[in-house]
Parts: structure tokens; sequence; C-alpha cells
């Protein structure tokens, strides 16, 4: 199960790099290596059309050289290792990701929604999520040219960005912060119990 500490997590009033979208994770996992680098050469130049001051922030330790080469240090900055990663998302205007190999479900996604920082993802990035629903709580988007509108459609839109961000949060103080985790444990162990009894009870040891 994940979970995150909505506490901790949470959303902060901190100045909005508009117009901005962050990718993060640890950049040698080729997961997101390939993620990264999919944004950058297939849907930030269909952006770039329409909004040719988006800057793309990718956050995370281990940068390979092929994620520290297109570093340019305004446009698309390349962090590597923060101390924090809680300020850089909350910073930015979308939080990305365009998963298309891996496995398991992303907290990526859960934190950034938690913060409050609407996410625009692939629906193989949505796996194991079963709460999130395209165009409601998260923008889903599988072409690089759906993918790239979306991210126009979200950063011309300061209502629907919003909408998404009270949404995703939501989403979060329902069914992933550490407490609902340990009540659904709780309730599934107490329906074990309970049927294991009554199959005692209806099977008497003679």
């Amino acid at each position: 199960p994940i979970g995150v500490d909505p506490e901790y997590f949470k959303p902060v009033f901190v100045e909005d790099d508009y117009p901005s979208v962050i990718f993060r994770g640890i950049m040698n996992f080729l997961p997101n290596t390939d993620a990264a680098l999919y944004f950058y050469k297939d849907i930030l130049p269909l952006v770039e059309k329409e909004i040719p001051e988006i800057k793309y922030y990718i956050v995370g330790k281990c940068p390979t050289e092929q994620i520290r080469m297109i570093s340019n240090g305004r446009k698309v900055v390349v962090t590597g290792y923060v101390e924090d990663i809680r300020p850089y998302i909350a910073k930015a205007s979308l939080n990305v990701c365009p998963m298309r190999i891996g496995t398991g479900m992303k907290y990526k996604i859960i934190e950034a929604m938690a913060l409050g920082t609407p996410t625009i993802a692939a629906s193989f990035a949505c796996a194991g999520i079963p709460e999130l629903k395209n165009g409601e709580n998260i923008v889903i988007a599988d072409t690089p040219a759906d993918f790239a509108g979306s991210v126009v459609r979200l950063l011309k839109d300061k209502n629907l960005r919003r909408q998404i961000s009270a949404n995703g949060r939501k989403v979060v103080l329902e069914n992933y912060t550490w407490k609902n985790i340990a009540s659904k444990f709780e309730n599934m162990y107490l329906e074990a119990i309970e049927k294991n009894s009554n199959k005692l009870s209806n099977n008497p040891i003679i």
C-alpha cells in the first residue's frame, strides 16, 4: 500500500513558477529516464508552439548523462538531488507523469495530488490508483499530441487547474493517508477473523 502524511504533504502558498511543469523521481531509474526524455523530445516541443515560455523541471537524484545534457538552466532545469521535494512540486504549475514502462503505484502522482499540484499522466502511470478519474482529479493523455494539448489547456485555464487540484487532494485525504490505510487493514483483519470464527462455529471440533 502507498500512503502520505497529509500534514507533511499539504498545499503551501509559494509563488507559482508559471508556466512550468515538473517531473520528479530517481533519475537513473530507467522508467523515469525514459519518461523525462520522452516528455523533452516528443511533448515539450509541441507545448512550446503554444506557450514558448514554458519551463520544464526535472527533479531528483542521480540524473544520467543523457538527462544532464538537456539542461540549459533556463527553460529546462535539471536539479539533481534536493533536500526537500515539496517546494519544487508546490511551485510548479503542473506535475507531469508520462510513464511508459515500469510497475507499481506511482508515489509521484499521490504526493503531487496531496500538495495540490494538478497532474497530467499517461494511463500506464495511473495503474493501481482506481480513484483517478480523467478530467475530474487528473488528466490522462497517452499520445504526445494529447499530452501536449492537455498541458496547454490546463496552463491556459486557471479554474480547471484549481478544480483538478482540489479534487486530487480530496482523493488523497479520503484514500491515501496512513490513517486511512491502517483503518482498511484493520477492517480486513477483523473480517478475516470473523469469517474464521464462523467456520469454526459451523464445524465444531468433536
